[in-house]
């Protein structure tokens, strides 16, 4: 009786191991860039990799950084050469960036972004009055479900647990309603989202490389509306979004329709119906 259970025990975890091997776990990594005041455009960006990768990823991100004698990665002050970044050249930053990018290349999943110039947000929602998100919830709220379809288009993946950079508390009521909706089960199997939290920057390497696709696209979008766009800036943008990127600039008719969507509508009357 005894080995019987101790056959069938091995034989359900051996069945177990099988189904592992053919899983995906993944999880998703989130920063903004251009949500202060007077910012022409706004950009909510970030990286999948599968857990395993991450840890392989942190290693080499840091080794590298510790070549250049950092601890940590800052897109801002790298750009604009300040704090430890100060009295650097164009020749070194430039080195950075390549050997840096080489490590998201090699091993990150999938880029997602998405971004909306702030001007044309506003008055496109203003046109919506059931519409109270701001121009930085609604990217995020993109981003989240460029993250969901991808995971969806993966039969082998697990849903996905999504991070925020902690810092834009103001959008808790917006996370709110998305974990409410996506806390039902039936939901959970529908987007493969397995959760989404504000998670403390500090140092951790998920988070720079975030920042890093945040601020670019951001730099790059900014830049260009001001005439003033850095020749490294399109380089940068084709290495960092190549063949793996999803999402990326709204305009007014993509907002109109995100608006419309059946996934916002799905979303709303499930948080509405938590609520009664």
């Amino acid at each position: 009786m005894n080995s019987h259970l101790t056959l069938r025990g091995l034989l359900s975890f051996f069945e177990f191991c099988t189904k592992a091997k053919t899983m995906s776990f993944f999880s998703a990594y989130i920063d903004e860039s251009g949500t202060h005041g007077g910012s022409p455009v706004i950009i909510v960006g970030g990286a999948i990799a599968d857990n395993l990768n991450w840890y392989k990823i942190e290693r080499t991100w840091n080794a590298v950084l510790k070549r250049y004698g950092l601890t940590k990665f800052h897109a801002a002050r790298c750009n604009g050469f300040y704090e430890e970044f100060y009295g650097w050249s164009w020749e070194k930053r430039t080195s950075l960036y390549k050997k840096l990018t080489a490590i998201m290349n090699d091993s990150i999943k999938l880029v997602v972004a998405q971004g909306v110039r702030t001007d044309e947000y506003e008055s496109i929602a203003a046109e919506f009055p059931r519409i109270e998100k701001t121009a930085y919830e609604h990217c995020l709220e993109k981003c989240i479900f460029a993250i969901s379809h991808w995971a969806r288009c993966r039969k082998s993946c697990k849903p996905i647990p999504i991070s925020i950079e902690a810092g834009q508390e103001h959008c808790n009521e917006l996370l709110d309603v998305l974990n409410c909706a996506l806390g039902d089960p039936l939901m959970v199997d529908k987007f493969r989202i397995a959760g989404i939290s504000f998670l403390p920057k500090k140092d951790y390497v998920p988070f720079q490389i975030a920042d890093f696709v945040a601020y670019e696209l951001y730099r790059y979008n900014a830049d260009q509306t001001l005439g003033a766009l850095e020749y490294i800036r399109p380089q940068l943008l084709a290495t960092i979004m190549g063949k793996r990127s999803i999402g990326y600039m709204d305009n007014p008719k993509t907002i109109r329709e995100w608006f419309d969507s059946p996934t916002m509508k799905d979303i709303e009357s499930s948080y509405e119906s938590s609520r009664e």
